[in-house]
């Protein structure tokens, strides 16, 4: 399941992790929420789209933009969703479904989809970097999620940030100074003061890295002709022109000033946890795609002295989804097949 506080989507899958069906249901109201019913009525909705009775499910992983704390069992980091802070989440919902559940944080499940199928396959040490409305980070070590001791880790939105204003006493859903820079509001800000505008940061910014590709490829051949010019050495490059970060245009800049922030946040990471990889993944990065990608990986790069590879997202379709299905699928086979 993925759940958000305008839906809920829900995808079955067999044993042999055969998606055989999917259900959304939206949950537009705010007061009076009932968690066990509305989670049942979506597990209700997937099931008969399956031909499945519910009990004949056997475990569903939930993806949520929160935390469960392991010492108290509630849910943290989740404001915005109403009904879900009540004491033991998961146990009320096992028992008020009749079905064995796990909550796991979102972003932490598409890093789980990428280490099963995409750009994080083999690697031990990487983070996932999240951005749409809020910004979120998936820490795997060692090829196992990090959760941290109360099961916050990775919630970098809330960070301080140089150029943001200090926030003290952070409580409130997407406030942080990280997020202040990188979320989707500031995004959009930042995407509209460069004119370029949309419905929402991800549009805009795919607008904008339009304009940057176009004038990335604009100025590569200056750059080989410049090249056979002075063969003698090396051409001047730097982050403002169309050397190391593409193309001058009001696309390029755009995107400079994106991943200048991002890259920043991204070097504090690279400098606690030394990781091989980042991935780049929610909807506003990859409206950025290879351009953003391109610039990140550079401003990071000029900022850390671990150089990791900095790579797009190559899960397809609904990312908290895949890792919610691999995170069910290996238990359930676990407890198929073993022979204790």
């Amino acid at each position: 399941m993925d759940v958000t506080p305008a839906r809920i989507r829900v995808a079955v899958a067999d044993l042999a992790g055969t998606t055989v069906a999917e259900h959304t249901l939206p949950t537009p109201e705010r007061t009076g929420v009932d968690i066990v019913a509305r989670t049942g009525a979506a597990l209700d909705g997937a099931a008969e789209a399956a031909g499945l009775a519910r009990a004949r499910l056997r475990r569903a992983v939930i993806g949520i933009q929160g935390a469960v704390d392991p010492g108290t069992g509630r849910l943290g980091y989740a404001a915005h969703i109403p009904g879900w802070h009540v004491p033991d989440v998961a146990g009320t919902l096992s028992e008020g479904l009749g079905v064995r559940v796990r909550i796991e944080n979102d972003v932490n499940l598409s890093a789980l989809a990428e280490q099963a199928g995409g750009e994080a396959a083999g690697v031990r040490d990487f983070v996932l970097l999240w951005v749409a409305d809020g910004v979120g980070m998936a820490v795997v070590l060692n090829g196992a999620l990090h959760r941290g001791a109360t099961g916050g880790a990775g919630e970098i939105g809330y960070m301080p940030a140089v150029g943001a204003p200090l926030m003290r006493d952070v409580r409130r859903t997407h406030t942080g100074g990280v997020h202040s820079l990188t979320g989707g509001a500031a995004v959009l800000r930042l995407m509209r003061e460069h004119g370029y505008r949309g419905r929402d940061a991800a549009s805009a910014l795919a607008r904008a890295a339009a304009d940057a590709e176009a004038e990335d490829g604009a100025a590569r051949p200056d750059a080989r002709h410049a090249g056979a010019r002075h063969a003698g050495g090396p051409r001047e490059t730097g982050p403002h022109g169309h050397g190391e970060d593409g193309g001058a245009g009001r696309g390029g800049e755009a995107l400079r000033e994106l991943a200048t922030r991002l890259g920043a946040t991204l070097a504090t990471v690279v400098a606690v946890i030394d990781p091989a990889l980042v991935v780049l993944t929610g909807d506003v990065l990859r409206a950025g795609g290879e351009p953003l990608r391109a610039r990140v990986e550079r401003q990071l790069h000029s900022l850390s002295i671990p150089r990791p590879a900095v790579r797009l997202s190559s899960v397809r379709g609904n990312p908290v989804l895949a890792g919610a299905l691999q995170q069910a699928l290996r238990e359930t086979r676990d407890e198929v097949f073993s022979t204790a």
